[in-house]
């Protein structure tokens, strides 16, 4: 990934945070264009721009290969078309054009997956043509979720029952070439799994753990967080975030799966401890809920089995998006779109913070 010398132009409105599939690096659309950051330690890599709004960016992998969707007030480009940008080469190397305003996008190597209101487009990422298409509920928020290890191809979203969430697999991508159509991918070993009841209510939040064998989720309430067995479909353990309702902006699980961090509208950033979980019962309404200990800093289940758990505030209440990076389990990092930038070191019982700005 090159830099280039537009690195003192700023921004005044961050319009999007996505990070790349490890999470080394970040990037933010603007109202003018985009940047791209190392996430640890914070370095800014590239100052893209492009006279207009961006409000969708994915990085695929390392590269300088870009999914681009125009938006905030003076969109760059429509915000039906999603634009693959070469930044190499300065330029825009294809682009697919849907129905409706795309809400998000998620870049791999052989797929490109835009969510769209009602649908969910799967394209070729070199030929950018159409895949498969997946329509869905009313999904005006685009709740999607894919698991980022390159080699796996799994993507769950809201079912069409009211808190049940569906998860499907593709065990291979084959790269089928004809006379008709080159490098057209087809998906082989298709097979869908529903997790049913997961919530009471609409499922709002999806994360997958990064081999894709854990799925945690939030329904509009926001109060209880719940973990499943992707395989299985089983609940592994829940956790109440609090007894108000919350908007939950984030949720990530460390790469090695021993925590959770979560961001939501109350200005306040939660890790959870997922170390030693044993197996609830299958269904999530049936099982005891966890008990939520004020001031004491740990969540009790009925079964007797405690998670110790961090709290902290988070400075504003702007949309925020928390993750964490392979190479420390122990610390995250949480970016807003005021521009904030915090990296948190947690394992203290009083969390070390540090806050950089970036626009």
């Amino acid at each position: 990934m090159d830099s280039n010398d537009d690195k003192d132009i700023k921004a005044d409105k961050i319009n999007y945070i996505g990070y790349n599939f490890d999470s080394s690096y970040f990037c933010l659309g603007t109202d003018i264009g985009f940047q791209v950051y190392e996430t640890n330690p914070l370095n800014l890599i590239i100052t893209k721009i492009l006279n207009g709004g961006i409000g969708i960016i994915k990085i695929l992998d390392k590269s300088n290969l870009f999914c681009l969707v125009g938006g905030g007030k003076n969109p760059r480009f429509s915000p039906n078309i999603l634009i693959l940008w070469d930044d190499k080469n300065d330029e825009i190397s294809n682009e697919y054009r849907c129905d409706s305003f795309i809400i998000n996008c998620y870049i791999k190597q052989n797929c490109i997956f835009i969510i769209c209101s009602d649908n969910i487009i799967i394209i070729n990422t070199k030929s950018m043509e159409l895949i498969e298409k997946i329509d869905t509920i009313n999904n005006p928020k685009g709740i999607f979720s894919i698991c980022n290890e390159p080699k796996k191809y799994i993507f769950s979203y809201p079912d069409n029952s009211k808190g049940n969430i569906l998860i499907r697999f593709f065990d291979n991508v084959n790269i089928i070439h004809n006379n008709k159509k080159q490098d057209n991918e087809k998906f082989i070993g298709n097979n869908t799994k529903i997790i049913k009841n997961a919530h009471k209510g609409n499922i709002n939040t999806l994360c997958f753990n990064f081999t894709g064998t854990k799925i945690a989720s939030a329904s509009n309430s926001g109060t209880v967080i719940r973990i499943f067995d992707v395989e299985s479909g089983k609940l592994i353990t829940e956790f109440r975030r609090g007894n108000t309702d919350a908007h939950i902006y984030s949720l990530c699980f460390s790469f090695d799966d021993t925590y959770l961090g979560l961001t939501s509208n109350h200005s306040s950033c939660h890790i959870f401890d997922l170390q030693n979980l044993k197996h609830k019962s299958k269904d999530p309404n049936k099982s005891s809920m966890m008990s939520y200990i004020s001031g004491v800093g740990k969540l009790i289940s009925n079964n007797q089995n405690s998670h110790s758990w961090r709290k902290f505030d988070i400075p504003k209440r702007e949309r925020s998006i928390i993750t964490f990076t392979k190479e420390n389990n122990n610390k995250c990092f949480i970016i807003d779109k005021g521009g904030n930038y915090l990296s948190v070191n947690f394992i203290e019982e009083e969390p070390k913070i540090t806050k950089q700005k970036l626009i």
